[in-house]
């Protein structure tokens, strides 16, 4: 039987990665490969396909399986985050040269390449000259949660907002404060529920805001769709910046997924074009203006709406933007046609 490996740090895998790596597993075992994952180079034996999710570890097993097919699938701009970190010191700088080195390998030397998004190609081709092939190539959005079979118009009762998520710079996490900050002080039942480890960063921006209505505590994964089926709205601000135009966050499939109303900015290039609930679309415009994005919570607040027509707008992303079944058959089909 021919042999598969999943290459990777340890740390690259979590709840949103393993969806979509199962995935491409399932797609490499209909091709009758048995399927390892490892996280140490040595225990690769006698490998016929190599399947890497960072730069850094597709390098290290092109060097030292030259000639053995790989499928890679890029996350992100492993470039443009190091940036974002800071690139003062030496140290830095160095650390950004591998990065690239690696980066510009596993895109262009890869057998078949994973990307999660259109914009995520164009700027692959304008950096390092990649040259689409559709057959050698898919994009597919990061997500990992299909549609819940359960929606309730109660959900839409009370102004409750949610974030679901880390405290990382990229997250926006002051202007969502900021902004829910506004709301509250012009919807006296807003409630603001945050789902993070990271308790102690969070009370102190929220103090920082003066927010009063609020809780902070974390959610196991596998109890987290049954919690945001409680909230009517979902927070998900990105700055306009490469790495946000690039990506597809997997909150917003989350949210969606539990039949939130997102409020969510145009930063993020697939969700501009692949987002539309229409008179639920609380989309904000870059640069962010938190003054702009209450004003336009409060007047959908204002309105009445028919919930239901939410959840039909839902059920066509679903069909098409978040359909696990379409992705796999369309994989499939490509990994046949190679003869991966």
């Amino acid at each position: 039987m021919k042999r598969a490996y999943l290459y990777c740090d340890k740390r690259s895998l979590n709840d949103a990665t393993n969806y979509y790596v199962d995935m491409v597993k399932e797609c490499v075992a209909e091709r009758g490969y048995e399927f390892f994952v490892t996280h140490k180079l040595a225990e690769i034996k006698s490998p016929d396909l190599i399947f890497t999710i960072t730069g850094r570890y597709f390098l290290y097993s092109k060097l030292r399986f030259p000639f053995t097919k790989t499928i890679y699938w890029a996350q992100g701009v492993g470039v443009e985050e190091e940036k974002m970190r800071g690139i003062a010191s030496i140290k830095s700088r160095i650390k950004l040269a591998l990065v690239y080195v690696a980066e510009r390998a596993a895109i262009l030397k890869s057998d078949f390449l994973f990307l999660v998004s259109d914009r995520m190609k164009e700027y692959y081709a304008a950096k390092y000259g990649y040259k689409y092939d559709e057959k050698r190539c898919q994009v597919m959005p990061c997500f990992n949660l299909q549609l819940s079979d359960s929606f309730d118009a109660a959900q839409y009762e009370a102004p409750t907002f949610v974030y679901a998520g880390s405290a990382d710079v990229w997250q926006c996490v002051d202007n969502m404060l900021a902004v829910y900050s506004l709301v509250e002080r012009k919807i006296n039942d807003a409630r603001l529920v945050i789902l993070s480890s990271n308790k102690d960063i969070f009370e102190k921006a929220i103090n920082e805001h003066s927010i009063k209505n609020y809780e902070i505590k974390y959610i196991p994964y596998q109890l987290l769709n049954e919690e945001l089926h409680k909230y009517k709205y979902g927070f998900l601000l990105r700055e306009d910046h490469i790495v946000n135009n690039v990506a597809t966050p997997t909150k917003m499939n989350s949210y969606l997924s539990n039949y939130l109303i997102p409020i969510y900015s145009d930063a993020v290039d697939d969700f501009a074009k692949n987002i539309n609930i229409g008179e639920f679309t609380l989309m904000a415009r870059c640069p962010l203006n938190e003054n702009d994005i209450c004003n336009m919570i409060c007047e959908f607040e204002k309105a009445e709406h028919d919930f239901s027509s939410l959840q039909r707008e839902v059920e066509k992303i679903f069909a098409e933007h978040y359909n696990r079944e379409r992705y796999v058959r369309m994989i499939s089909s490509k990994f046949n046609a190679m003869n991966l």
